[in-house]
């Protein structure tokens, strides 16, 4: 079950640029050992890991990364998404520990990222779009401005398609 997302403010907001952020590097050994050994404590190793945390542009009040892949093509991709449009089949994948309080909740965590699997829920998809998670040998035919694919009119029934 998932935790209520609760971004009223940008989880982003604190995290430095790209180029801002210092990388792991040496002197961080010790630091490494104990993250490790909580970890290992709690039968997470293999669940938990680290990251670097930075942002590439500003987000919204009300947005996150969101991270989709596609395991035909062997791709991923993290796009700025609103909360509100993020549905129940989102998983949250990174979380900000920057302003966390001693008796904290899970629902206190700030998440950065979710994660969805691309799933077409229609019965027949009608594009062959490289761009179009929902595969079909016909050619593109979609006409939808968030289709990379431009074609005379929507007739996609993929929920990943941003035209219904």
């Amino acid at each position: 079950m998932q935790a209520t997302l609760d971004v009223s403010v940008s989880p982003s907001s604190h995290l430095p640029t790209f180029d801002e952020a210092k990388p792991l590097g040496p002197g961080d050994e010790a630091f490494l050992r104990d993250v490790v050994a909580v970890l290992a404590k709690h039968n997470n190793l293999q669940r938990f890991g680290l990251c670097l945390l930075h942002e590439h542009f500003p987000l919204a009040d009300d947005e996150i990364m969101l991270e989709t892949h596609d395991t035909e093509e062997r791709t991923f991709s993290l796009r700025a998404t609103r909360v509100g449009d993020l549905g129940e089949d989102t998983k949250m994948t990174s979380w900000s520990l920057a302003n966390m309080q001693a008796g904290f909740e899970i629902g206190d965590l700030a998440p950065l990222t979710g994660c969805k699997q691309d799933k077409c829920k229609s019965p027949v998809a009608l594009t062959g779009c490289k761009q179009d998670k929902c595969k079909s040998p016909i050619v593109a035919l979609t006409g939808c401005a968030h289709d990379k694919c431009k074609g005379p009119v929507a007739l996609t029934g993929c929920k990943q398609d941003k035209c219904k």
